[in-house]
């Protein structure tokens, strides 16, 4: 494993890579969408130059060299997608897709050319599970992993959390994203440079050491889970919680969210699991 490599799987803007370029690791990063693959390119080309970013425009697959139909959203690229439920939930909200085919890698195949990252970053709308996928099997895997987790969809997430237990994950972190303004780097930092953390960028967020938060074993962390689900749901479809079928918007359900971030630290939003080998 390469202690200074991460892998930014869905870089979109390149926020993300921002942050860990600055805290000066080496990033390989990679997107489906051509046009965000290029303002990257031309937003860091000095790092590419001197060897320290790769950008790679390529849809994640099981297969190497294959084609997919990619859903681009030119305003919501953060959307973006492969997977048609994605799609079509999205659309009910009122965004528009174009389709594209996209050549396909496999995450396993960039990791035999260019070394296992320390930290594997995943956020690929509705794709998450396959690059783990790929990584079943391999004697070395990355020490960190975070995707986002199907928080709408009990048994998909579930299946999400085993799976990164049968590739040898122990311990399990879900941040929450809507707690994201009060976040900030530690000073010093406890790996890589110090960086300032954008909380307004696009962003996944913390990573490693410098996550914070609780990390859970794989009981703990189905348990948080569902009930994560749970809430959910209730802020989806039940009417007291839920107005005209979008997440909340209700009186109760304001008194309810305001009480879950300003005592408990942990609104109703949506969440990314991080893992670690313990």
């Amino acid at each position: 494993m390469n202690s200074n490599l991460i892998f930014d799987i869905g870089c979109n803007n390149g926020d993300d890579t921002d942050f860990y370029l600055r805290k000066g690791f080496k990033v390989v990063a990679l997107d489906a969408d051509k046009s965000l693959c290029d303002e990257v390119s031309k937003r860091f080309v000095a790092e590419i130059k001197s060897g320290q970013l790769e950008v790679i425009y390529s849809a994640v697959g099981h297969k190497t060299g294959d084609v997919l139909t990619f859903f681009i959203s030119d305003e919501k690229p953060d959307w973006n997608t492969c997977d048609p439920a994605f799609v079509s939930r999205n659309e009910k909200l009122g965004v528009k897709y174009r389709r594209v085919d996209v050549p396909t890698i496999n995450v396993a195949d960039v990791m035999e050319s260019r070394g296992t990252p320390y930290y594997l970053k995943i956020d690929i709308e509705g794709a998450d599970a396959i690059p783990l996928q790929t990584l079943l099997g391999r004697k070395e895997i990355p020490a960190y992993v975070s995707l986002e987790i199907s928080q709408h969809d009990l048994s998909e997430g579930l299946e999400q959390i085993r799976l990164l237990k049968q590739l040898g994950y122990t311990k399990f972190n879900f941040f929450n994203q809507g707690m994201r303004l009060s976040v900030k780097a530690p000073s010093p930092a406890l790996e890589g440079n110090y960086a300032v953390f954008h909380a307004h960028a696009v962003t996944t967020g913390l990573f490693g050491k410098e996550l914070g938060g609780r990390w859970l074993d794989l009981e703990a962390a189905e348990r948080r889970f569902q009930g994560i689900n749970r809430r959910y749901h209730l802020f989806r479809e039940n009417k007291l919680y839920a107005k005209d079928g979008n997440l909340g918007g209700t009186l109760i359900s304001k008194i309810h969210n305001r009480f879950r971030r300003h005592i408990l630290g942990d609104p109703v939003a949506w969440y990314d699991l991080h893992a670690k080998i313990a």
